[in-house]
């Protein structure tokens, strides 16, 4: 993970922009940024749930966390991650400012970016996921072929007015929102857009966990921006506990086909692994053999 490269190193002194402090460190072509809402009221704000149900509050950090990425570091392709919790990821804790801490504590939550320059692969093109009612099918930057005999509505579970949230096509312990227009970055959202992006986010935990206690149950978010990307559509991922999500969705008829496709993969991705063994096998046979005979 490109998280671990970065133990080591240390974090810049804090600065602020706006509602946004933040902190820096550069590796080569790379950077990787920390950033907290300043000036949350109170010892901690309960997370990212109740920051964002203060729409303004919610659209001006967003807009200035782009800013800081976009424009002051002028970032075009990177990893966001906002991550649930008091404490920054421990895989970036090290050396971290004690301001960052503190502010990071008040608010509940953190965002880290990564970014590196040097990155240029180019995302696939992925426009029949936004037709509803075609068949899933589509290709991402890997080369990972994803067909499916369910449409993308099958996995909707929840409608905003311009965004849609929808269970992983992969199979994966996630939800993920997408615009309903195409989009590839965040900057060129609306403001209504950017919104509902990551409010619909917070509100489908509530599909998922009704009832919830206090605080945030997703464990992250996830927004990639262009060579970062493997499909050309702006979408954010809302990673779950893996025990909580099944407990949630098992009996959810998009998420039972999903999960035999995904279960069906993962066996024939076994079963090439121990082929290849196998034949790595023969082959390291056949040379020991060579070797014998020429003995």
């Amino acid at each position: 993970s490109f998280l671990l490269d970065w133990e080591r190193a240390c974090w810049m002194s804090m600065e602020v922009l706006g509602t946004v402090a933040y902190t820096r460190k550069r590796k080569g072509s790379s950077s990787s940024l920390l950033l907290a809402p300043c000036g949350v009221d109170g010892v901690s704000s309960g997370g990212f749930a109740r920051f964002a149900a203060e729409p303004e509050r919610l659209r001006r950090f967003l807009r200035e966390v782009l800013e800081v990425v976009e424009k002051v570091e002028g970032h075009e392709n990177y990893h966001l991650r906002l991550t649930a919790g008091s404490a920054p990821p421990s895989d970036l804790a090290a050396q971290n400012p004690e301001e960052m801490e503190k502010l990071i504590q008040r608010a509940g939550f953190s965002v880290f970016v990564f970014a590196d320059a040097a990155r240029k692969q180019e995302p696939a093109d992925a426009d029949a996921l936004l037709d509803l009612d075609a068949q899933i099918d589509y290709q991402d930057a890997s080369g990972k072929h994803v067909k499916l005999p369910i449409t993308s509505r099958d996995i909707t579970v929840l409608q905003g007015d311009l965004t849609r949230c929808a269970l992983d096509a992969q199979g994966r312990p996630m939800l993920v929102v997408v615009l309903e227009r195409f989009v590839q970055f965040q900057r060129d959202c609306t403001d209504a857009e950017l919104l509902e992006l990551w409010s619909l986010a917070s509100k489908a935990m509530d599909v998922t966990a009704p009832g919830r206690q206090e605080g945030d149950l997703f464990l992250n978010m996830r927004l990639n921006a262009g060579t970062f990307q493997n499909c050309r559509h702006l979408h954010l991922k809302v990673y779950v506990d893996s025990v909580l999500f099944e407990t949630t969705w098992a009996s959810h008829p998009g998420y039972q086909v999903l999960k035999k496709y995904r279960d069906e993969r993962r066996t024939q991705g076994g079963q090439r692994g121990q082929s290849r063994k196998a034949s790595n096998a023969d082959a390291a046979d056949a040379a020991d053999a060579g070797a014998v005979e020429k003995k």
